[in-house]
């Protein structure tokens, strides 16, 4: 008997362990937080790609390892891959998430001030920069 409850504490020991562990690499380790993460409303300024059927109206900027940002153009939804120098305040987005070949914009840079972001630079080998202006949504 005292073997049998040895041996299931030793079981229960493993598997709190597992998922303890588990927690701890997806909401924990994961984590590489940039000044931009959450999601934005486009108060100013216009970017509408080819194919998109109406004007980008947020953006969501992932707050782990992933790299992601979403765009939502209406009903529309389009991921990319960004990466964010904040020293310099360079961000750099390609057309693909998780793959760096074709860029979606160059020559990006941000200013952040409190809840407010302005995103300028060059979309879709476009000469004529555009300029964003975001407001962060808080959580309700």
């Amino acid at each position: 008997m005292r073997e049998v409850i040895v041996r299931v504490v030793i079981q229960v020991a493993v598997l709190v362990a597992a998922f303890a562990g588990t927690y701890w690499i997806a909401n924990e380790n994961n984590r590489a937080p940039t000044p931009l993460d959450g999601a934005w409303d486009v108060r100013a300024g216009t970017y509408q790609p080819a194919g998109a059927a109406r004007p980008l109206e947020r953006l969501y900027f992932e707050c782990n390892r992933a790299y992601l940002v979403v765009f939502r153009f209406g009903d529309q939804w389009v991921e990319h891959h960004f990466e964010v120098n904040p020293t310099r305040r360079e961000l750099r987005m390609w057309e693909h998430w998780l793959r760096r070949d074709k860029p979606l914009s160059s020559n990006g840079v941000y200013e952040l001030s409190g809840d407010q972001l302005v995103i300028t630079g060059t979309f879709d080998d476009n000469t004529t920069p555009v300029r964003l202006e975001l407001t962060r949504l808080r959580n309700r």
